[in-house]
């Protein structure tokens, strides 16, 4: 016999709109998302030990979970994977909004947060409206970002080659990323740099070639794709009771939840 799949929980639901949205296997962009609050199935989820401690499985671990809908497209149209697929291939921006709305669904938009001043070393609370938090918008093709590396790379033949595209970072390589970059922040760039540089002249690419490129090319392209991000900022402008310096207070998106 087979299994039944659970019934959907009755919980509250909103609609909200993505960045750059979900491009299906016709070519089509959904960007239209029905998100629910937060429950005890997604808490149990996330704290699996698989998932627990890689920042990217816990966020696909909750979109996956929170969202019923995108676009045309429910859980029950697609199978486990091809649904959690989704999530994986979209881009941070679009990830981290999810995250925000599935936040204000279960919570509401007041939060806070522990920081540190970085003066007088003062534990400092945090408190503020999600209102608050600036949301850049997308301002560039997403999947294809040109550039010019300041010195290039040499081939085989003494050619200097510095033209190429890349594209910005998607869930499956925060993934991938997240266990490197704690360990070698070094190693976390080249790995980061090889996923989303997928043309550079003609040459045929691989990590040696990102390995083998100088320190300012390397922190160009790290820094070009930083600057063409979209989605929310999560820095918080705060001021330390204790000494009145005021600073920018950052905070993992994971502790929205």
């Amino acid at each position: 016999m087979a299994k039944k799949k659970p019934k959907e929980l009755d919980v509250p639901t909103e609609n909200m709109e993505l960045m750059a949205g979900y491009k299906d296997d016709d070519e089509q962009i959904h960007k239209e998302v029905e998100v629910r609050e937060l429950t005890g199935l997604d808490e149990e989820a996330i704290a699996k030990g698989d998932i627990r401690s890689n920042v990217g499985k816990i966020v696909t671990t909750l979109l996956s979970g929170c969202v019923m809908r995108i676009g045309g497209y429910t859980r029950e149209d697609l199978s486990k994977t091809k649904w959690e697929g989704i999530f994986k291939g979209m881009f941070l921006g679009d990830r981290d909004l999810i995250l925000l709305k599935i936040r204000e669904t279960t919570y509401g938009t007041e939060m806070s947060f522990d920081s540190r001043c970085p003066s007088c070393k003062t534990d400092v609370k945090v408190e503020f409206d999600l209102e608050e938090l600036e949301i850049k918008p997308l301002e560039v093709d997403p999947n294809r970002i040109p550039f010019e590396l300041p010195k290039g790379f040499r081939d085989e033949e003494g050619n200097t080659v510095k033209v190429g595209a890349m594209r910005l970072p998607t869930g499956f390589d925060q993934e991938q990323l997240d266990h490197v970059a704690r360990k070698n922040p070094g190693t976390a760039n080249t790995m980061l740099i090889t996923r989303c540089v997928y043309e550079l002249g003609d040459l045929k690419l691989s990590s040696n070639t990102f390995r083998s490129l100088s320190s300012k090319d390397r922190e160009y392209l790290v820094r070009t794709l930083a600057e063409h991000s979209f989605g929310p900022r999560f820095m918080i402008d705060t001021i330390c009771d204790n000494c009145g310096n005021e600073f920018e207070a950052g905070v993992n998106p994971i502790n929205f939840i």
